[in-house]
């Protein structure tokens, strides 16, 4: 589906006016001229159909309105990649030094891999079981038509469109001096395993180790005080 566009109306066909995104026929703004100059214009120009304001001489104009449009699709291009560059760039510094491991859905499904969306953080992106090319070389089996990614030994490792999956999310660098998320599947006990269960694991864990420390501490603390007290 192609993005929608803003354009004069005496530029295109009649059938190129429908917006499939919204499945009408006819579609423009008319919301609050404060959020975007689309409307601003769109505002003038109906002022000027019911008669309450004469209409912009540039307005009278197509190529003018033409120039316009096309500029108008420019900035909202623009403001669209700056906001999805400040979202990556935000999700970097959020995730670095910081690699985590949750839950992610498994969206679509490729024969080297899958697209999974990660709901608590809002990330979508790729997942690989291999390099492109490889597929041959890995225990899967890729059913295009069921959307799947079978697994030839181990059914809880297959990939399937909505399965629940666990993934890894880290910042590698991959080239000098330029980073990106990676995500990568994680397979502890199959897809079924619950991040809880491994988070509460390794917090115990680090709790043993830390009364260790503290125990060693102490009796170092113990044996060096004793022998002060005998130089003494």
């Amino acid at each position: 589906m192609s993005q929608a566009v803003y354009f004069c109306s005496g530029e295109l066909a009649s059938a190129e006016y429908r917006h499939y995104g919204l499945a009408t026929p006819i579609y423009t703004h008319f919301t609050s001229p404060i959020r975007r100059y689309a409307d601003v214009v769109v505002h003038r120009l109906l002022s000027a159909s019911i008669g309450l304001e004469p209409l912009p001489e540039m307005y009278e104009n197509k190529d003018d309105m033409k120039r316009v449009s096309e500029n108008m699709n420019y900035r909202h291009h623009n403001a669209q990649m700056a906001g999805r560059a400040s979202v990556t760039l935000h999700t970097l510094l959020y995730f670095k030094n910081r690699p985590t491991i949750d839950t992610a859905c498994v969206i679509r499904v490729k024969s080297n891999g899958a697209v999974v969306l990660v709901p608590k953080y809002g990330i979508e992106g790729p997942v690989y079981i291999c390099e492109k090319g490889k597929e041959n070389e890995t225990d899967y089996t890729y059913e295009e038509n069921n959307m799947a990614l079978i697994h030839n030994k181990d059914d809880n490792k297959s990939l399937r469109v909505f399965n629940e999956i666990q993934v890894k999310i880290e910042v590698v660098e991959v080239a000098p001096h330029r980073n990106s998320l990676v995500m990568s599947l994680v397979w502890p006990e199959g897809n079924k395993r619950s991040i809880e269960g491994q988070e509460g694991g390794d917090e115990e864990e680090d709790g043993e180790k830390k009364k260790r420390r503290r125990k060693k501490a102490i009796k170092k603390n113990f044996k060096e005080t004793k022998k002060i007290i005998h130089v003494q």
